[in-house]
């Protein structure tokens, strides 16, 4: 068997490593989708390595429950990402405008 384990969560969303860990510490629902991903993958690629042996239909099922699962977390870090940009958005928006010197001294004398 390999050492790299293909289909791992960070493979599926590369550009979403970051969200990926806040998730994993912030939320329970989660980070108990990514262990039960986590196993299903480690066992689909024990079968696939031929270190396990089963049916062709057991191991299609198993592929249909890792994209079932796949589909629940992209959802999950889709609504994530959009509320971080939310946030993000919210906090632009409320923040005090701070004003150069330079334009004060220019009002000033005007």
């Amino acid at each position: 068997m390999s050492a790299h384990t293909p289909h791992e969560l960070h493979d599926e969303f590369p550009h979403d490593a970051r969200v990926l860990h806040m998730l994993k510490l912030a939320d329970t629902h989660f980070c108990n989708l990514a262990e039960r991903y986590h196993a299903l993958n480690r066992a689909i690629h024990r079968i696939e390595c031929e270190v396990e042996r089963t049916s062709d239909l057991y191991l299609t099922r198993l592929r249909r429950q890792r994209l079932a699962l796949l589909d629940e977390i992209a959802v999950i870090i889709e609504d994530a990402e959009q509320r971080y940009v939310t946030e993000a958005v919210e906090r632009i928006r409320t923040a005090p405008v701070a004003t150069p010197k330079a334009a004060l001294s220019v009002a000033a004398h005007a």
